[in-house]
């Protein structure tokens, strides 16, 4: 609870931290009279466990902590010894594996007490019941209107004059960016715009526990304005100010353009919010289960393969399975011949986290997973590398 508390959700006035934004050993502070955490491999100023007597432990006091012999040696430097032990099994539960190994399969008599074949597991349970004590203590949000601004005047002006369809049109705020990739972009004030690249036009409109975003794509002729699909997100309760549903609308003629409603969707919660990544509201690293329900919904008649591979992964539960090729070639249907391989490659430059055989071994060969129903954020593109096997 000492990252909780300087929270927004537990009453906190001044709030340091996001809700449920930082992993669980955050400034945990460890219990005398209960086993700790794990003790993770590369630790930071504020890596957890802390000492009951409010500091950090010392290097003797970790070994015992995962069940070293005190005349245990690691090799290297400190830094390397923590790293070292992190890594490890603690000992005592090593023996108690072995122990239950050389009773099970080679028949040696050792008093292991053993689970019963149909006994259920209660970690999962109890992880769950936790985090629900847990969210059951958070403060009721003070319910105060966000801060906005009008867009300025001159821009404004600029952009009446040159898109026609959107004349008169009033948003609580809005934002240029130019692309030069779906990896990298700029903001920008005015045109004249840059002559590569993609320009889009960010619009919010905040209503009560509601926002509405438009993401315009600019070309030559000016901001499309035909709506090619929208996403919903529900949240369970109230977050920061009081926002509890945000509705992402993407006008554009490129399917191409998904990751930049994702980009919008994240820069209005970092603006309102101490989140920065929709990964801090996911609940990754953090509760088991997500703090928002997601809806996609295809607004234009023929989607490209893109639009419904973005509609199928937006469910969670898809997520969470690894998937054969086969399942992505019907999703790919017959616009071109197929490629796992490629179309891989094709989803990870647009920032969706597709895994397969060469970015993790542990998935099949001709084999998928999509690991988010979002696209990774542009700015923390922090994802698992290629590497080519024969």
């Amino acid at each position: 609870m000492n990252y909780h508390y300087f929270t927004r959700e537990m009453g906190y006035s001044n709030p340091i931290f996001a809700w449920r934004s930082r992993f669980s050993d955050f400034l945990y502070k460890a219990d005398p009279e209960k086993p700790v955490r794990t003790i993770v491999a590369k630790m930071g100023a504020y890596s957890g466990p802390f000492h009951w007597k409010n500091r950090k432990f010392t290097l003797q006091e970790f070994k015992r902590l995962q069940t070293f012999p005190d005349n245990y040696e690691f090799a290297g430097n400190l830094t390397t010894q923590l790293q070292q032990l992190g890594n490890s099994v603690p000992p005592a539960f090593a023996e108690q594996l072995a122990k239950a190994v050389l009773q099970q399969l080679f028949q040696i008599p050792l008093g292991v007490e053993l689970l019963e074949e149909n006994e259920k597991l209660s970690f999962d349970g109890r992880k769950s019941n936790k985090a629900k004590s847990t969210r059951n203590q958070r403060a009721t949000p003070p319910n105060k209107p966000i801060q906005m601004h009008l867009f300025d005047s001159n821009s404004a002006l600029a952009l009446v004059e040159t898109i026609e369809p959107l004349k008169g049109a009033y948003y609580n705020t809005e934002s240029l960016f130019h692309y030069s990739s779906f990896k990298q972009r700029t903001r920008i004030k005015i045109p004249p715009f840059p002559e590569t690249g993609n320009i889009y036009w960010i619009c919010n409109q905040r209503t009560g526990e509601s926002c509405f975003i438009d993401v315009y794509r600019y070309d030559t002729k000016g901001l499309i304005d035909t709506q090619m699909l929208r996403y919903i997100i529900q949240f369970h309760h109230p977050i920061v100010d009081g926002i509890q549903r945000l509705e992402c609308t993407l006008l554009s003629n490129s399917p191409n353009d998904i990751p930049v409603a994702w980009d919008a969707i994240e820069d209005y919660l970092s603006s309102c919010s101490g989140y920065q990544t929709m990964m801090d509201v996911y609940g990754h690293f953090t509760e088991p289960h997500p703090i928002f329900n997601l809806k996609m919904e295809i607004l234009t008649e023929q989607p490209s393969f893109l639009l419904r591979f973005a509609k199928e992964f937006s469910v969670f539960e898809a997520t969470r399975k690894v998937l054969s090729g086969e399942f992505l070639q019907n999703l790919y249907g017959e616009e071109q011949s197929f490629d796992l391989t490629k179309v891989a490659l094709t989803l990870r430059e647009l920032r969706f986290d597709v895994r397969v055989h060469e970015t993790n071994t542990t998935i099949p060969s001709g084999y998928f997973r999509c690991c988010y129903p979002f696209t990774i954020n542009i700015n923390k593109q922090v994802s698992v590398t290629w590497k080519q096997r024969s």
